[in-house]
């Protein structure tokens, strides 16, 4: 049997190898994107961190300059004066009591722009109803008059063969066309034929 250890512990060592291997080999694909976005987060975070040291900076550079003691030639500044607060708080206080009375008088007036403005919609609606019904009437009227113009008008072709509508088609030398000499000429004519109305 302990000649057989050393055999055993050979195969349970290549096993344990090949399964990690194995393992490793399956996690790679999860863990290769993984790491790629923590490389990104990271440098991210390297950027971040420089951008708020710079703000860091900057700002103590300003608390610095604030707090300086004024030089030799510079003036004082005016001290603190609470009137000027006072008359800003007072102006404030006009303009709200201001808009509260517009407000007030745009809500008293509220019905009555309402109905005002329901007056001119109910208007403008029978105008356009109106204009409607004129111009039906006016193209119904035009209809009229040409279909009773088409049945009353004297007919030019009252004596050929009659074709398809009122009337026969009639034949019209439109033009003469000059060919290869002066010998030969070719015509054509065009077909007019008037277009029934029912």
């Amino acid at each position: 049997m302990a000649e057989a250890l050393p055999d055993e512990f050979s195969k349970e060592r290549e096993a344990l190898i090949r399964q990690l291997s194995e393992l490793l080999a399956s996690q790679q694909a999860i863990l290769l994107p993984m790491l790629v976005e923590l490389r990104a987060a990271l440098e991210a975070g390297n950027l971040t961190a420089t951008s708020v040291d710079g703000a860091v900076r900057s700002i103590d550079a300003l608390v610095g300059r604030l707090k300086a003691p004024p030089g030799t030639g510079a003036t004082p500044g005016r001290p603190f004066d609470i009137t000027e607060y006072t008359q800003a708080a007072d102006g404030i206080t006009r303009a709200a009591v201001e808009l509260q009375q517009l407000i007030g008088s745009v809500d008293a007036q509220a019905p009555q722009l309402g109905a005002t403005l329901e007056a001119s919609v109910a208007k403008g609606r029978s105008l356009i109803d109106y204009l409607f019904v004129r111009a039906a009437w006016l193209i119904a009227l035009l209809l009229g008059g040409l279909l009773a113009y088409r049945r009353l008008a004297p007919s030019d072709d009252a004596g050929t063969q009659p074709g398809p509508g009122r009337g026969g088609a009639a034949r019209q030398n439109v033009n003469t066309i000059p060919s290869a000499g002066p010998e030969k000429t070719m015509s054509y004519s065009k077909r007019l034929e008037p277009l029934p109305l029912s």
